[in-house]
């Protein structure tokens, strides 16, 4: 009988050593839960590349909490479910926001936290249907750029698509045409500013001219009619008047 008892003191002790570590484990991890704020973020639009159980999450530049946990939504498969944890002190509000950012080197995610503007009363409440108070999804500004080239290229491939059409077989002959009706237009436009120019060339200036007709008829313009006034030449009318009276009597003298 003695073993015996021996054994139950044994197997006695071994439940209650086993039975107090439960209890500090479970203290512990109580304890350890107190110390951080869960929340749950739902992922729709942003891709998840590169983010692991563990991996950081941040405000500011400054490293805050960690990811706890995530998986797919069994309600909406184009929505991840991500659980995370932040310390006590971390001001998450009404309108803080999370986003996805990527370190562009190793590939590795973590999640930012953002408040723009002036931050909201402290998000407490939890939705029905959900464990935790839920952070809405942000916008990305790798998901922003990507968004803007995948518009550069649809915009590209019409643009080329265009291109193809109009120099497809149908239209090239008549590209053809105008481009040669355009080549004889300046063709025609240059033969005709030489032969301007050749002209322009042959002919004697305003000055010469004048002069030439005035050796032509002397009688004409005779020197008196022309009286420098303040720097400038004039005719006067009474001259004007006795050499229109001048040329009618040559004139009638002749017929």
């Amino acid at each position: 009988m003695e073993p015996e008892s021996r054994y139950t003191l044994v197997g006695a002790a071994v439940l209650a050593m086993i039975a107090m570590l439960s209890a500090a484990l479970i203290w512990l991890s109580a304890g350890a839960a107190s110390d951080f704020h869960f929340y749950m973020i739902h992922f729709e639009r942003q891709s998840l590349d590169g983010l692991q159980q563990g991996s950081d999450v941040n405000m500011r530049g400054v490293k805050v909490g960690r990811v706890e946990g995530y998986e797919l939504s069994p309600h909406n498969i184009n929505r991840v479910d991500v659980t995370i944890r932040v310390s006590l002190n971390t001001p998450v509000s009404v309108n803080t926001t999370a986003v996805v950012s990527r370190n562009l080197v190793t590939g590795l995610a973590r999640i930012d936290l953002v408040t723009p503007g002036t931050p909201g009363p402290e998000l407490v409440t939890v939705p029905p249907g959900e464990k935790f108070p839920v952070i809405a999804e942000g916008t990305s500004g790798l998901t922003e750029i990507a968004d803007t080239l995948s518009r550069v290229a649809i915009t590209g491939e019409s643009a080329l698509a265009s291109l193809d059409q109009l120099l497809g077989a149908e239209n090239r002959e008549t590209v053809m045409q105008t481009v040669a009706a355009v080549r004889d237009l300046a063709i025609g436009l240059d033969g005709r500013l030489d032969r301007a120019k050749a002209r322009l060339r042959g002919r004697p200036p305003p000055g010469r001219r004048l002069a030439r007709h005035r050796r032509a008829q002397p009688g004409a313009f005779p020197r008196h009619l022309l009286q420098p006034h303040n720097g400038q030449v004039e005719v006067t009318r009474g001259n004007l008047c006795l050499q229109v009276g001048q040329c009618r009597t040559e004139a009638g003298d002749r017929d």
